[in-house]
């Protein structure tokens, strides 16, 4: 029989991390660019699936009748800023204020930060976020012994 462990390196746990770089802010001049940890927004990160699943029911009938509506759209991004900042930013760097003054992470002013930002760079973040594959390392088959 053969053996497939190796796949299980590709599984991403709830406490692995990954770099966003929000390449579209700029700060110090135009040099720096603020950078979140993320968890990833999937099943592995239960608090966020759970209540993603919440709202999900809550509109089910809506979107199996075909009828999603700007509505719901802004009101699944709204819940998803909510959940974020939550459970799935979970520090940064090089974040400032208005005034240029690093601020440090908490879950308060995180949220502020995701209440702040554009929709479209909110939604960059959302599809980094939602891919699995940002928060793995490519399994090297070659390199694996036999023991």
């Amino acid at each position: 029989m053969a053996d497939f462990s190796y796949l299980k390196a590709l599984d991403v746990g709830a406490n692995i991390t990954a770099e966003y770089t929000l390449s579209s802010i700029s700060t110090d001049g135009g040099e720096t660019n603020p950078v979140l940890i993320v968890r990833v927004a999937g099943e592995s990160n239960k608090g966020f699936a759970n209540e993603q699943l919440k709202m999900t029911r809550k509109n089910a009938n809506a979107y199996r009748a075909g009828a999603v509506n700007m509505s719901m759209v802004a009101d699944t991004r709204s819940n998803d800023r909510r959940l974020y900042s939550k459970y799935v930013v979970v520090g940064w760097t090089n974040v400032v204020d208005a005034d240029g003054a690093s601020v440090a992470f908490s879950v308060s002013e995180c949220n502020d930060f995701i209440e702040s930002l554009p929709d479209w760079i909110f939604d960059e973040l959302r599809n980094f976020c939602s891919n699995p594959s940002n928060f793995v390392d490519t399994v090297n088959v070659e390199g694996i012994s036999k023991n």
